[in-house]
């Protein structure tokens, strides 16, 4: 998975974090994850794009979507949004 993938985000509509028992799976985030991140959950976790070139969202819902679009924006679409400042400088 790494060789194609910087990081995987697994968006599967369920509230918590479901492993996927497999290689690599330190660079697998929950939706939950992301959305907290972007969104400045007052939780710390550990999600991050720091270094990441390519990432896979597995997932066909809503909030698949809505991750993906955050993350491919342009900052300058997000800045007058509730994106973030950390979000905003990581993208």
């Amino acid at each position: 998975m790494l060789d194609k993938y910087s990081g995987v985000i697994y968006a599967n509509g369920t509230w918590g974090y479901k492993t996927l028992d497999m290689p690599g799976e330190e660079h697998v985030f929950s939706a939950q994850e992301v959305v907290q991140w972007y969104n400045s959950y007052p939780l710390e976790n550990k999600f991050s794009i720091e270094g990441a070139k390519k990432i896979g969202i597995i997932g066909n819902g809503c909030v698949a979507v809505d991750i993906a679009r955050i993350l491919c924006s342009p900052v300058e679409r997000l800045i007058n949004t509730d994106v973030s400042s950390k979000a905003l400088e990581a993208i």
